[in-house]
């Protein structure tokens, strides 16, 4: 009820009893028409008044029964007078449940009454305190019947009449805000959290990819394709060789490639860009702005268009790949050498056959004329050409490291003070030779053929570049290397050996081919081609690295790095003091070559021993069958038809292990006995100088 409608009703009642009064004063005499009618229509009013009335508490009712909120009534010292449904349903108490008790006694949680009943009862009682909180919305909590806890929002509002204070609290369960705001500060936390762990993973992303192009050698760049500017990673300018100052658009771009790509770089980028492609490769040379180096690099690239389609921005890689181009160049050589090596080796077979032949035809023809010294002379000439012959075939097989290698531990200082010693002879005088060599030994495992092929080609190639060159000179180094780990050499202690010269030096181009057999630059007669390329495959059999350093008119220097052995015992070579004339021992000559065999027979008897002869393995194993308790040696062609050379060797060691057994043959041994079991047999190689294979039977049999 409102407080206007309720002044009216009493105003309306006082004004009845004033009328009631006049017409009992006119009850003696007197018009009481007036005030009868007056009274009646200040009762009709009344009534009207008592309808709005009724009609206003039943709203009220109505509003504060359905309402979504808990309404709580109280008077002025706190203590419940109204508990409408919602109430009910929010904390779960029945009305007469908490009528007639102290709102601080059954709303505020047990855990907070303590602190808080003061607090209530001091707001009911400081008018102060009241004015300010009324009509304000505040946060509390509530407590329910089953002891739990909701979190409210309240509004008090204070009621008077007739000198009462009434108080109604309006109460809204807000707990499921609270949690949902609760869950959305958690989400913020959670997505905050999120932010950071990722922030941080991309940092370290980014420091991993930086790492990442560290170790691939690449560099990154993004290039707008209106304006052709471009940036680039701090790894793609170390790759480049490039500063914060320099030009970085296309033109500084094309300015540090070679000259040779220059043009097909420009039209493969245009062409790129116009036709919409959509990915680019390019490998080219740069000479880096920076130090003037030649680096290869090859470029990846995309081109990402605009909204429109048109290209936008050309975004890639550029790795730095001069290691992988300097091993390409090393395989292409490799094989190369194998290619002409698998001729040689098709070829060496028959030539060392026929060589084979003619030596020893040679020495028969020397033994028939021991008296006549100029028949003899011509005849050790044609020997010597022969043998010549056969180095030659030796030297492709080196060249292509398919001839028979045997290492063997030495020093090298002490080696190239002899070889220089026996071929000084073949530098002019005129040629200044300066040497330094190590106080120290330095022993490496190889070949001693092989070594001095080495550098007697070393220094032949010397001595022609000096020709026509005022003060020529000649700088021989040997001296202790230590390497770190690189593409090119392993880590570790090697022996260097340098030659140098102040002759006519090389181009570019020369010395990207002076590698290749029987490339040479020098006059018809005077070079066959093959001394750097079996200088090369001499380096690649004993594991060392070759290195060039020259350019036209500033001589040359070539570099060989020699790992050094580990092996502390040095082998040297023994010679039999065993007499090389035989005792008429029965040796089994089997060679598939008819003229070589009969030739051979003749050098064997001419040496002192009795030979049966087999043209393949079949039939020296059936010679051998019917003499094995007689024969003292077989010698062993390798290849042969019918029945190969280690075949049949394997069938006559079946029958007697003893057998010894010497293999020749033109081609290279490793080749040929790759794999066999040779149970300690001697080899000897087509075409062999007689005294040798006498010395090799007079061990072998001893």
């Amino acid at each position: 009820m409102s407080d206007e409608l309720k002044q009216k009703l009493l105003a309306a009642n006082e004004t009845i009893d004033a009328l009631r009064k006049r017409l009992m004063s006119l009850e003696g005499g007197g018009n009481r028409a007036p005030f009868q009618q007056q009274l009646s229509a200040y009762q009709r009013r009344i009534e009207e008044q008592q309808e709005k009335l009724k009609q206003s508490r039943e709203w009220a009712s109505l509003l504060v029964e359905s309402s979504m909120d808990a309404i709580v009534g109280m008077d002025k010292h706190g203590v419940i007078q109204f508990w409408n449904p919602r109430a009910k349903e929010m904390f779960g108490w029945q009305a007469d449940d908490v009528m007639g008790h102290s709102i601080s006694e059954t709303l505020i949680p047990e855990i907070l009454r303590d602190g808080q009943v003061h607090s209530v009862e001091s707001y009911f009682n400081d008018r102060e305190q009241r004015q300010d909180l009324s009509g304000y919305l505040v946060e509390v909590e509530g407590c329910c019947s089953n002891g739990h806890t909701i979190a409210l929002e309240m509004v008090v509002s204070i009621l008077k009449g007739h000198g009462n204070r009434q108080y109604v609290a309006i109460l809204r369960d807000i707990s499921a805000r609270k949690r949902a705001e609760q869950e959305l500060q958690q989400s913020h936390e959670n997505l905050e959290r999120q932010v950071d762990v990722r922030t941080r993973e991309l940092v370290d992303s980014a420091a991993l990819l930086t790492e990442a192009q560290k170790a691939g050698n690449i560099g990154t760049f993004t290039c707008d394709v209106a304006s052709g500017h471009w940036t680039g990673s701090d790894m793609l300018d170390g790759i480049l060789g490039i500063d914060e100052n320099y030009r970085r658009d296309i033109k500084g771009c094309l300015d540090m490639m070679h000259p040779e790509f220059r043009l097909k770089t420009r039209e493969e980028l245009k062409q790129a860009l116009q036709s919409g492609s959509r990915s680019l490769k390019i490998e080219v040379m740069i000479r880096r702005p920076i130090d003037g180096k030649e680096r290869w690099i090859i470029g990846y690239g995309r081109v990402l268009p605009d909204a429109t389609g048109k290209p936008e921005r050309l975004i890639g890689t550029i790795q730095d790949i001069s290691e992988r181009k300097l091993f390409e160049e090393h395989f292409s050589q490799t094989q190369k050498m194998e290619a002409i090596g698998t001729l040689v080796g098709g070829v060496a077979h028959e030539f060392n056959n026929m060589l084979a032949g003619m030596t020893g035809r040679l020495y028969l023809a020397k033994q028939a004329v021991q008296d006549n010294r100029e028949v003899l002379d011509h005849l050790g000439k044609i020997e010597g050409l022969g043998f010549r012959a056969a180095e030659m075939i030796q030297q492709l097989l080196t060249f292509s490291r398919k001839g028979q290698v045997t290492k063997m531990t030495f020093d090298l200082v002490a080696f190239i003070k002899e070889t220089l010693k026996l071929h000084h002879l073949s530098i002019p005088e005129n040629i200044q030779v300066n040497t330094s060599l190590s106080r120290y030994a330095l022993c490496v495992e190889g070949d001693e053929v092989q070594m001095q092929q080495i550098l007697v080609n070393l220094l032949n190639n010397a001595r022609d570049a000096l020709e026509g060159i005022s003060n020529p000179r000649i700088d021989i180094r040997l001296e202790l290397y230590e390497a770190a780990a690189s593409a090119q050499m392993k880590d570790g202690l090697f022996a260097h050996l340098s030659v140098s010269d102040n002759g006519c030096g090389m181009s570019a181009v020369t010395q990207s081919h002076i590698f290749e057999p029987f490339f040479t630059t020098k006059e018809v007669g005077k070079g066959t081609g093959l001394g750097l390329a079996m200088l090369f495959g001499a380096a690649e059999t004993h594991q060392a690295h070759v290195e060039v350093e020259s350019a036209l008119g500033q001589g040359t220097t070539f570099n060989l790095y020699f790992p050094l052995s580990k092996s502390s015992n040095h082998k040297v070579a023994e010679q039999s003091r065993l007499p090389l004339a035989g005792n008429g021992e029965i040796i089994l000559l089997v060679d598939d070559e008819t003229e070589l065999r009969a030739t051979g027979a003749e050098v064997l008897i001419r040496m002192g021993y009795q030979v049966l002869q087999a043209k393949d393995g079949l039939e020296a194993l059936e010679v051998f069958v019917a003499n094995e308790d007689n024969v003292a040696l077989v010698i062993m062609d390798m290849v042969m038809p019918n029945m190969g050379g280690l075949a049949a060797a394997n069938e006559i060691w079946k029958r007697k292990k003893s057998t010894k057994i010497i293999f020749c043959t033109g081609y290279d041994i490793e080749d040929v006995m790759e794999g066999a079991d040779i149970k300690g047999s001697a080899f000897i190689s087509k075409p062999y100088r007689v005294e040798a294979l006498a010395r090799l039977i007079r061990d072998t049999i001893q």
